[in-house]
């Protein structure tokens, strides 16, 4: 999983909004308690500020880590690349970042399977039933801060690369672990000690 164009908005217009269960006579003050807010038990309600914190950015990832990602409903994809269409402008070129961890058995199976294609020899469905899970495809995305609390926390021990790339990419967001109260795993500790 590769992320990329990342963009926040909306990080202090979320945090002053925090405060206005506290507010007097309209106006709205920045609570001592935000991080503690942030922090609490996901769920509880007292998070929801974090939903104001939008977060955009593109993912690229291969089949079998879009299945993972798509099962967080509260991200929202914008747009994504069509496999049909990346399929047609595959070049030598392009293979490498489209197909990085697929065998050369793989990529010469699925090269066979574009020419019988082309040549009428076989369907559209047969095809792409034939793309290795490997290919990489791009989506851009939408989130904020209180969905990425969760995917972090049920993300951040995976045995999957590409997750340590997201809860990265999370760490990396301004704010976002003193903000939402989320721990770094053992993992991110220990290559970040060594730094």
């Amino acid at each position: 999983m590769r992320i990329s164009n990342v963009e926040v908005a909306f990080l202090e217009r979320a945090k002053k909004t925090a405060g206005m269960p506290m507010s007097v006579g309209g106006n709205p003050i920045v609570p001592s308690r935000v991080k503690s807010m942030g922090g609490c038990k996901s769920g509880g309600g007292h998070d929801c500020f974090l939903k104001g914190i939008r977060v955009a950015f593109d993912v690229e990832a291969p089949h079998h880590e879009w299945m993972q990602i798509e099962r967080y409903t509260f991200m929202d994809i914008v747009s994504s690349q069509s496999k049909m269409h990346r399929l047609k402008r595959l070049t030598n070129v392009n293979a490498e970042e489209m197909f990085p961890d697929v065998s050369d058995a793989g990529m010469n199976t699925l090269l066979a399977h574009i020419n019988m294609f082309d040549e009428g020899l076989i369907s559209k469905d047969v095809l792409m039933a034939n793309v290795p899970c490997g290919m990489y495809l791009k989506a851009g995305m939408n989130s904020n801060y209180l969905a990425l609390k969760t995917v972090f926390n049920q993300r951040k021990l995976h045995g999957l690369e590409g997750w340590r790339n997201f809860v990265q990419f999370c760490i990396d967001l301004p704010e976002f672990l003193d903000l939402t109260g989320c721990e770094p795993p053992k993992w991110w500790r220990d290559k970040n000690e060594l730094v």
